[in-house]
């Protein structure tokens, strides 16, 4: 794995005119876990969110990130015709599907093996927000894929903290935090997400042949990273 891990490092190095990242573990009064980091310039933290959030800012930057991904296409290209009139119709269906898929996020917090990480300014504001969960003893792997593995449920950076490289430090820290027996990474994206998938290729994440969850392969594209030796 460390052979590995240190292509991706370099890899990331190749990225070093436009990103210089570091992160500082620290521990807060309340005994929660941050990650203090700097993209660029720019410096913000990462807070692991205990069970009792109520998660109410952060869907609401993920409902203004893929509102602002998808802008140029209509309900129907995202969802088909018979899917958006379920949803509510062409005005309400992408935000009524975000909330759906959000409400994911909220049933899963506090269970062992999913994390939730709010990623903010120093001062506290939002800046992105990720969601992993460990194939473990934990969590159950779905079929066909192999144990000792991270599933990226949600990530996204708000539209006005994106291109400032927080996503690629963000990343980067996920990859490096990592157990030594995790083997893979997997993520899933639209495929017309297009910040998305230069993001998860620049670090080199492939294309996978079966989808994930199901996913419908024509819409999405489901990414893996090997970090095996």
């Amino acid at each position: 794995m460390k052979k590995n891990l240190f292509k991706i490092i370099l890899t990331l190095c190749s990225f070093s005119f436009l990103l210089q990242a570091a992160c500082l573990e620290q521990e807060t009064a309340s005994g929660s876990r941050v990650f203090s980091c700097v993209a660029r310039t720019t410096p913000f933290q990462a807070r692991i969110l205990p069970s009792s959030s109520d998660l109410m800012e952060e869907e609401k930057g993920f409902k203004e990130s893929f509102l602002r991904a998808y802008t140029t296409f209509t309900a129907e290209d995202l969802f088909g015709t018979e899917r958006t009139k379920e949803l509510g119709g062409t005005d309400k269906a992408k935000e009524s599907a975000l909330a759906g898929a959000f409400q994911e996020e909220r049933e899963a917090l506090g269970t062992p093996g999913i994390s939730h990480v709010r990623l903010e300014t120093k001062e506290g504001s939002l800046i992105g927000f990720f969601s992993v969960e460990e194939w473990d003893k934990y969590v159950q792997k779905p079929a066909g894929f192999p144990e000792h593995s991270i599933y990226v449920r949600q990530f996204y950076i708000l539209p006005s903290f994106q291109k400032q490289g927080i996503g690629k430090v963000t990343m980067y820290e996920l990859l490096r935090s990592m157990s030594p027996s995790t083997q893979h990474m997997y993520i899933a994206t639209r495929r017309i997400n297009e910040g998305a998938k230069a993001l998860y290729e620049g670090l080199g994440f492939k294309e996978r042949v079966e989808s994930l969850h199901g996913l419908p392969p024509e819409k999405y594209i489901s990414y893996e990273l090997h970090l095996g030796s």
